[in-house]
This record gives structure tokens, sequence and C-alpha cells, in this order.
């Protein structure tokens, strides 16, 4: 998709340079993410991009939030451990 990138480049502004939303959109694709790309799909009608649910201090996960947090690691468990294969 792009080149390589210094390592203290974050995930989330590499998404943002390289279009990753739109691009996703025009082949009608979906991706699961960490927390760490929350805020990069805005569009809630139409949300290619699925992240969990942060807590805060002040506010409390509920309970589907937790169950939703689950299915989403779980769903994206293979991958990362696909990738920890690679780099091993």
């Amino acid at each position: 998709m792009s080149g390589p990138r210094p390592g203290r480049t974050h995930d989330i502004t590499a998404a943002r340079h390289d279009h990753i939303v739109e691009h996703l959109k025009a082949a009608g694709l979906g991706a699961l993410a960490d927390l760490g790309f929350l805020g990069l799909d805005k569009d809630c009608n139409d949300q290619v991009v699925v992240t969990g649910y942060k807590a805060t201090r002040a506010r409390k996960l509920t309970t589907g939030q937790k169950t939703a947090n689950r299915i989403i690691a779980a769903g994206r468990a293979p991958v990362e451990h696909g990738f920890a294969h690679l780099k091993t």
C-alpha cells in the first residue's frame, strides 16, 4: 500500500496519510482496529473501521460495551498472532 515509515509514526497517522478509510469504502471492505484508531472513521452511518469502547476514570464501561470489546478482540486475535509469527 505504501512505503515504509519511521518507527515513530503512529498507526492512525499513517492510516490517515494513506487514506485507508477511503480505500476500504471503495473496496466494500471493513476492518477491526484497536483503540489506537479511535476517531479514524468519523462517519457513523457508513463506518468501515470498527474499534472498541474506551473507559475513563469518570466513565466505566457497561456490560454491553465490555462484551463488544471482547468480540472485537476475538476477531483481531488471529490476525495479531499471524503478525507475531511473521516477525519471528
